[in-house]
């Protein structure tokens, strides 16, 4: 996660997130996230929006997957 963060930081000045809907079923969840930033070099506001899928086992993440389409994250936790 942390390489993750590190990448998408990386060509981005005042990288935020935004979170949205979260739903929680079992020890599932899914949280619905907007992306905001403005490229180092150009200056270009960019925005993306996507969801991720979590699984936790004895209180740490055990799995998490990123989706475009915020139902097919519903769908991977069985809440779609």
């Amino acid at each position: 996660m942390r390489r993750w963060f590190e990448v998408v930081n990386e060509p981005l000045k005042e990288l935020r997130f935004e979170f949205g809907d979260c739903t929680e079923e079992g020890d599932a969840g899914v949280v619905a996230t907007t992306a905001r930033g403005q490229g180092r070099g150009s200056g270009v506001e960019v925005e993306w929006r996507f969801s991720t899928a979590w699984r936790i086992r004895d209180g740490k993440i055990a799995q998490h997957q990123g989706y475009v389409d915020h139902a097919e994250a519903l769908r991977e936790i069985g809440a779609g």
